[in-house]
């Protein structure tokens, strides 16, 4: 058997996407964009440390190279800072208006509900 042989119409996924029924697009959009964009920064912090420590370990002592390589990995770890501060903000600013941010299905039905 050949992959060409192989009808993918016909496999069925081992797991099933259960979305809630009382969820709305605008939530769905909203919670996604957001999951979406916290991987994102994660990995791009990975991938900007692990450009600077290549270039570090390939700088052959040039001082040019290290600096663009220090600078590579602070810039990623303050990008890094940032996005945790921000995960960390809105989880406050939410615990002060008393909606949970984070979870923005519920603060959304929470926002539409009053």
């Amino acid at each position: 058997m050949t992959l060409a042989d192989i009808n993918f119409n016909q496999i069925e996924s081992p797991v099933e996407a259960q979305i809630p029924s009382d969820v709305t697009g605008l939530e769905t959009i909203l919670s996604t964009a957001a999951g979406f964009l916290t991987i994102t920064g994660g990995i791009l912090f990975l991938t900007m440390f692990i450009i600077g420590a290549y270039g570090w370990i390939t700088a052959e002592g040039k001082p040019e190279k290290l600096d663009a390589a220090r600078g590579r990995i602070v810039n990623a770890i303050i990008g890094m800072f940032i996005l945790v501060a921000a995960f960390a903000a809105a989880a406050v600013i939410g615990f002060l208006l008393g909606i949970d941010i984070l979870n923005l299905s519920a603060a959304i039905e929470t926002i539409t509900n009053r």
